[in-house]
């Protein structure tokens, strides 16, 4: 998932999100709260980007754990 862990339409992301087997969430460094909060409440992990050439490093940070 890449997201601000911002809820901004339909239904409680929280919810969403513990029907998932696992959660691993990219967020932008500088806004990582609300992504880090989400992904804590279900048991996943969080990891920050510092921006968008950041993201295949961090991806592959996520994905190895």
């Amino acid at each position: 998932m890449l997201s601000d862990g911002r809820a901004t339409a339909g239904d409680d992301p929280v919810e969403a999100a513990a029907m998932l087997d696992e959660l691993v969430v990219l967020a932008p460094s500088d806004d990582l709260d609300s992504a880090a909060e989400l992904a804590g409440a279900v048991g996943g992990r969080c990891v920050g980007v510092s921006g968008p050439s950041a993201v295949p490093e961090a991806l592959a940070e996520a994905l190895l754990g």
